[in-house]
């Protein structure tokens, strides 16, 4: 088994590499056929053939293609980390994501960190990578220690990289991301050493659990190398004779696994991760098929090894929808057979109700998928398609190449590995509103049944009975508004990306005017879903600039959009502005956007490089009507 085992296998990588090069296509076209093939299963030497071809491409480029995102990363390492690189800008390619990167000399960080004249500052980094190794966390053996001098030395350690983390979050204003420590696989007391405080094993166990419990604290995030390590094999991991002789700590045929880890959590730092599992259901959710095999001939749960297999996977998916990923059902069946099982056999963990979406006929799987998404309203790049039969997969793949599609193993024990190892639903935070995320769009399907039954708009959005509620920026809504501001794309008028430490900053700032704005209607709590910042305009402090507005799309056609415009007028004219300004750039997926403010009575001023602004006189304005209650500091307004 490959270290990226559940990515496809490539008939002719280097020959669809040659294609690319030598079909008349520009670099942007180049770019996204390169992409395509960075999702398929490849080794470090065809890593590095893409990562040669990538490099190319992208000095012919004129800007940032539309649908990619440029991250800026700086590797600040106690280690030789060159070797490594191929593989983490082609496993970002495979996200989306186009890597501009600022390696810091070897074994330089401190210094790195503690200059703010120097090269990494200049660089003004997104995400600030600290690899320390093993080595250079100064764990050597010290059979004289007891447990409270085991504890100072973890606790000094600790001191100096929580004051890196520091700097990179408030000086550089840049994500941290901070590897645990592979502690190496040679003993000195053998299975005792983990007992002894002054031992290596003791010590490593020690300063990684140090990091896990102030990582979270400290808004830092971790790249668990330690566990990749475990997980792969610590012999295979750690290659002495490449330390030895280049101080390098990952052999290169690691590399592809290493790059993919990382990648992974610079994808969930942009927001570009998957949210939605849609799942098939005959060999999938259970072994047979129920139209044939009926209730009692499918396997599923105690009895059989098999029947218990289905049954983990179940219990692992219920556990996904628990932490916020939308599941969905794509089933070429009888709905009334696919959903007996669900309805009826008694060894099923997954019910009816933890699907957000539906689609069980015999129509392709290919189309199913794209209602589905169109259902949720999410992006077909936020979609992961779980089937057993690999005949559907390539459809899919061939016909929906921005869903994600496993490589499933035969044998269902394998399934919760295979979805777990490729790590597809990445989260870089966990906000209390993820648990609610099924339970939303359950209710926007309520929501649209009820317009359904309604004679007219009006009357139904009468009917919900809504309520709004607008509030400045604060420390509770943080993590969420950072999700909400690097996840969301179709209804995002600029796409613009901030990382939390950023918006903490913005929101400190008086000059801001922020806005976190929730709804909930008698179907339920829609939780946040919008967003808006907005500063004084530069040049012109009568204008108020509009730098990001973004709505969740599950509230598209309530009045949203109007209600938080007479909000942000209300504020703006209590802060002596007469106009606001806005502006919208286009990309691949916020097209539903593109009249946004002129629905909203702004007008036209200008047009730059693809981007159109808008203005909107306050001194004329008149509150737009809704049919939503809205609470903004205490105050109720209509």
């Amino acid at each position: 088994m490959t270290p990226l085992y559940w990515l496809p296998q490539h008939p002719d990588a280097s020959g669809a590499l040659k294609q690319i090069k030598s079909l008349p296509l520009g670099p942007e076209q180049q770019l996204s056929a390169l992409r395509q093939l960075t999702r398929h299963d490849l080794d470090f030497v065809q890593i590095g053939q893409i990562d040669r071809r990538l490099r190319e491409i992208q000095k012919k480029l004129h800007g940032i293609p539309a649908g990619w995102t440029i991250l800026k990363l700086a590797i600040l390492a106690s280690s030789t980390i060159d070797h490594l690189l191929p593989s983490i800008r082609a496993a970002a390619l495979r996200w989306g994501i186009l890597l501009d990167c600022y390696i810091g000399p070897y074994n330089q960080y401190r210094q790195e960190l503690l200059t703010p004249t120097s090269d990494l500052f200049a660089f003004k980094p997104d995400v600030v990578l600290l690899l320390i190794d093993a080595q250079e966390a100064s764990v050597s053996f010290a059979p004289s220690f007891s447990r409270e001098d085991a504890q100072r030395f973890v606790q000094s350690r600790l001191e100096e990289w929580i004051r890196y983390w520091t700097i990179v979050k408030d000086q550089l204003g840049a994500v941290l991301v901070q590897q645990t420590l592979v502690e190496p696989p040679v003993s000195i007391y053998g299975h005792f050493d983990n007992a002894v405080p002054g031992g290596p094993a003791y010590l490593f166990k020690e300063l990684n659990h140090a990091l896990r419990q102030q990582a979270g604290r400290h808004k830092t995030l971790l790249f668990d190398l330690e566990t990749l390590a475990s997980y792969v094999g610590k012999k295979a991991w750690c290659d002495f004779p490449l330390w030895h002789h280049a101080k390098q700590i990952v052999s290169p045929l690691l590399g592809p696994l290493y790059g993919d880890s990382l990648a992974r959590i610079l994808a969930s730092v942009r927001g570009r991760t998957a949210k939605c599992l849609v799942l098939d259901l005959d060999n999938t959710l259970w072994g047979g098929v129920i139209g044939d095999d009926g209730l009692e001939g499918i396997e599923l749960g105690q009895g059989s090894g098999v029947g218990e297999a289905y049954a983990a996977f179940q219990r692992y998916v219920k556990d996904l929808k628990s932490r916020g990923i939308i599941l969905a059902i794509c089933s070429k069946n009888e709905e009334i057979n696919g959903l007996m099982p669900f309805n009826e056999h008694s060894e099923m963990l997954l019910k009816r109700e933890d699907f957000a979406a539906i689609q069980i006929n015999w129509d392709t799987k290919a189309a199913n998928v794209e209602k589905i998404a169109r259902q949720l309203k999410i992006g077909l790049d936020s979609i992961v398609f779980f089937d057993d039969n690999p005949a559907e997969r390539a459809i899919v793949r061939q016909f929906l190449p921005d869903v994600w599609v496993p490589e499933v193993p035969e044998d269902p024990a394998l399934y919760v590995s295979c979805l777990s190892d490729a790590g597809y639903f990445e989260a870089s935070a966990f906000t209390s509103e993820d648990n609610e995320r099924t339970s939303q769009y359950q209710a926007n399907i309520q929501r649209e049944a009820l317009q359904g039954k309604s004679h007219d708009l009006g009357t139904f959005l009468k009917n919900l009975h809504m309520e709004m509620d607008i509030s400045p920026f604060d420390s509770v809504g943080l993590s969420r508004i950072t999700q909400l501001i690097n996840k969301s794309n179709q209804f995002n008028l600029t796409t613009r990306r901030y990382t939390e430490a950023q918006v903490l900053h913005i929101e400190k700032d008086p000059s801001w005017v922020t806005m976190q704005v929730r709804l909930k209607d008698n179907c339920g709590d829609n939780g946040m879903i919008s967003v808006v910042m907005a500063k004084p305009y530069e040049g012109d402090p009568g204008t108020l600039w509009i730098d990001t507005w973004l709505m969740s799309c599950r509230v598209l056609g309530r009045q949203v959009e109007s209600a938080v415009l007479n909000s942000l007028v209300e504020q703006a004219l209590q802060r002596g502005f007469t106009k606001l300004k806005g502006e919208y750039i286009p990309t691949p997926k916020n097209g539903l956007v593109r009249l946004h403010y002129s629905s909203l009575g702004f007008k036209p001023s200008d047009t730059v490089s693809g981007s159109t602004f808008w203005d909107l006189d306050l001194k004329t304005f008149e509150r737009l009507p809704t049919h939503i209650t809205v609470h903004s500091k205490g105050k109720v307004l209509r």
